[in-house]
C-alpha cells in the first residue's frame, strides 16, 4: 500500500484565503490536485475574501520600506515637492487663463452687433454654457489632482505665516 503524503493544510488554507495565488498554483506548489483543495475548502467552509486586506497590508509595507539612504530620501522628497509645486502653479495658470477667456467672451458679447435678437440670445446662452462647462471641468480636474497629490492634507505641525501676496512673491521668485 502506498504511503500518503502529508500536506501542510494550514499553509494551503492560508494561501487559499489570501486569494493571491490561483487554486491551481497552490496545488502545484504543494504537489496535490486542485480538486483536492477545492473539496477540502468546500467541506471546511474556507472563504477566499482576504485579497483586499492582503493588498492593503502589502501597500503599507511598500510605503514604509526603508529603501533609501538619507541622501536619496532627501532627493525623493525634493522631487515630490517640486512636482506638487508645479501642479499648484498649473492650477493658478489655468485659473488665470479661464478668467481671461471669460473676459474675452464677455467682451465679444458686448461687441457683438447681431441684427436678430434671437441669434444674440442664442450666442450669449452658448457662451454662458461654454464658460460653465469649462469651469466645471477645470474644478473637477483640480480637485482630482489635489487628491492625487495629497495637497489638501492638514498638517498640525506646519503653519504658513505668509500672506497671499507674500506667497505669490515666493512662488514667483522660485519660478524666475
Amino acid at each position: 500500500m502506498a504511503k500518503r503524503r502529508q500536506h501542510d493544510w494550514e499553509k494551503i488554507e492560508n494561501q487559499y484565503r489570501a486569494n493571491v495565488l490561483s487554486i491551481r498554483q497552490i496545488a502545484k506548489e504543494h504537489g496535490i490536485a486542485d480538486t483536492t483543495i477545492r473539496r477540502r475548502a468546500k467541506s471546511e467552509n474556507w472563504v477566499r475574501d482576504l485579497s483586499k486586506q492582503v493588498a492593503a497590508r502589502a501597500r503599507g509595507k511598500v510605503a514604509t520600506a526603508n529603501i533609501y539612504d538619507e541622501k536619496d530620501l532627501e532627493n525623493v522628497i525634493e522631487e515630490a515637492a517640486n512636482e506638487i509645486f508645479n501642479v499648484a502653479l498649473t492650477h493658478r495658470k489655468d485659473l488665470t487663463d479661464l478668467r481671461d477667456l471669460e473676459k474675452s467672451l464677455i467682451e465679444r458679447i458686448k461687441a457683438d452687433n447681431l441684427d436678430a435678437p434671437e441669434d444674440r440670445e442664442l450666442n450669449i446662452k452658448d457662451m454662458a454654457i461654454t464658460i460653465s462647462r469649462l469651469t466645471d471641468a477645470r474644478n473637477k480636474r483640480i480637485e482630482a489632482e489635489r487628491r492625487a497629490y495629497n495637497m489638501d492634507l492638514k498638517r498640525e505641525d506646519e503653519e504658513i505665516d505668509m500672506t497671499e501676496a507674500e506667497l505669490d512673491a515666493e512662488i514667483k521668485s522660485l519660478v524666475d
